[in-house]
């Protein structure tokens, strides 16, 4: 797994790292030459699969993941019994447990009869739809501003920087808790609640990464050329901050998760339905 972790990082790092030769082709009118970014995405691509099949941990979660992702989308096919559905002279059944009507519990019964099983694989698409959606609305929002601030500084980034600074100074189990207390409890509300809390640390990476970039020279040699600052931005900055955006939206999921979790346990998430915070 530290190879894959390695490899990875390698690959953003070469994305990063190009020369100004393959960065910048005088001869094009400003346009990318070489290999552009796809010796970066390759060395990506290979640190999660494993190069060459030696390291198959990461095609295994990537099966894995994909599993769940399906049973999520497919959880009206892929559950055996209604989640919501009691039957309490069946309740806390073992694993692999036969109810008196003769049906099968894969994986047991609760204390109230209900499958818990067909609990998980819908609390698979609630869990995954509010992490999902908190993780866009965090690295999205996160975004934004770390291309503004990282590439314009001075007063602009000062001012923008305070903000995040303020949001990172709350706690985020805290400062979910009074979002969702003020604005009420829904699945959208509460993905906008947790998107929140993950703001300042997508802002964070992707401004120190455009930080460097735009001290680059075929930066410079954008801005000779006349290109307005959102075509820089756009064009040449956005680009190359996506793998790292990639990388922190995938990192960013589980920690939302546990957040919905945390926040569906103290009943202030979404309304009570199967969720991966009661199983």
């Amino acid at each position: 797994m530290a190879g894959s972790a390695g490899a990875v990082w390698l690959g953003l790092a070469e994305i990063e790292g190009r020369t100004i030769d393959e960065r910048w082709d005088s001869g094009s009118g400003g346009r990318r030459g070489g290999r552009d970014s796809r010796g970066g995405w390759k060395a990506i691509a290979a640190g999660a699969t494993g190069a060459g099949g030696t390291q198959p941990a990461g095609v295994v979660a990537a099966a894995l993941l994909c599993v769940i992702v399906l049973a999520a989308v497919f959880a009206g096919v892929a559950a055996m019994q209604d989640p919501l559905k009691q039957a309490i002279p069946d309740s806390l059944l073992p694993p692999g447990g036969v109810g008196q009507r003769g049906v099968l519990y894969l994986l047991g019964t609760d204390a109230l009869g209900r499958d818990v099983y067909s609990r998980i694989v819908f609390g698979a698409r609630v869990s995954l739809t509010i992490g999902v959606a908190a993780v866009c609305i965090g690295t999205i929002g996160g975004l934004v501003p770390g291309l503004v601030s990282g590439y314009r500084s001075g007063r602009t980034d000062m001012i923008l920087q305070r903000i995040m600074n303020a949001i990172q100074s709350i706690p985020t189990l805290i400062l979910a808790l009074m979002l969702v207390s003020v604005l009420g409890k829904s699945l959208a509300i509460t993905a906008v609640a947790i998107g929140v809390t993950q703001i300042p640390r997508a802002n964070r990476i992707i401004r120190s990464s455009v930080l460097s970039l735009s001290r680059e020279p075929y930066i410079e040699a954008a801005r000779a050329t006349g290109a307005s600052e959102l075509q820089i931005i756009l064009r040449h900055l956005l680009p190359n901050v996506v793998p790292i955006t990639i990388v922190v939206f995938s990192t960013s999921i589980g920690a939302a998760i546990v957040v919905e979790a945390t926040l569906s346990f103290l009943g202030l998430a979404a309304p009570p339905r199967p969720g991966h915070n009661r199983g």
